[in-house]
């Protein structure tokens, strides 16, 4: 005990750069403490000089958005430099329900991700287990296997060509009121354009609230 640095003994804190404050909570190796984050509660052993400069990593700490976090365990986010495609998958997911830019979006509007996911490892493990080994590249959708779903989870998820999504979503039907103020239901966006001449990606602007209203057309709550 007597080789314990004055500053590392037990109920010593210490502020980290990025993760909230700390706790000297047990004796680690050498020139080694082990430490806990106050916040979550992780423990993990660290070295002195790591403790002092603030650079302890606590994995537990949501700091993807407020919500999401890496976890312990054996997926990587970055491979070579480069983020892996699990933690890019999982990172736009989570920006897409909780980022205040994202949100705006009607798309995502009332979106969630489940519990389990906002822990990176346990949806890289979901991801490795059910993307496909084709070579192709597909997208994660949350609304295809159940119409109308607004949370990813491990029910409702699957993998889809990005022609599958982009099928999917024409074929969805969108509530809109006329020039004339009738209520009128779209069932596919592009074959409507098609035949009252109105521009699609005009008319999906409107849908997703980057604009008032196409000629006259616009959402109900307008």
């Amino acid at each position: 005990m007597s080789n314990i640095p004055q500053d590392m003994v037990n109920g010593t804190r210490y502020t980290t750069k990025n993760f909230g404050k700390l706790v000297v909570s047990g004796v680690g190796g050498r020139r080694k403490a082990m430490v806990t984050f106050i916040k979550t509660g992780y423990e993990c052993e660290a070295m002195y000089t790591h403790i002092r400069n603030g650079s302890v990593k606590d994995p537990m700490s949501p700091h993807v958005h407020g919500v999401g976090f890496f976890g312990v365990g054996i997926y990587k986010a970055t491979d070579n430099g480069k983020k892996t495609k699990a933690y890019q998958r999982w990172s736009d997911m989570i920006k897409r329900c909780y980022n205040k830019t994202s949100i705006k979006d009607p798309t995502y509007k009332d979106c969630s991700v489940c519990e389990e996911w906002h822990n990176f490892q346990n949806f890289a493990s979901w991801y490795k287990e059910n993307y496909p080994t084709d070579g192709s590249e597909y997208e994660l959708d949350k609304d295809i296997k159940v119409e109308g779903n607004r949370v990813y989870s491990y029910e409702f998820c699957i993998f889809v060509s990005k022609r599958e999504n982009i099928s999917h979503s024409l074929q969805k039907e969108y509530k809109m009121i006329s020039p004339l103020g009738v209520v009128v239901n779209i069932k596919n966006m592009t074959d409507f354009c098609e035949k009252t001449g109105l521009v699609r990606s005009s008319m999906y602007r409107v849908v997703s609230g980057k604009r008032s209203h196409h000629r006259g057309w616009r959402l109900p709550n307008e």
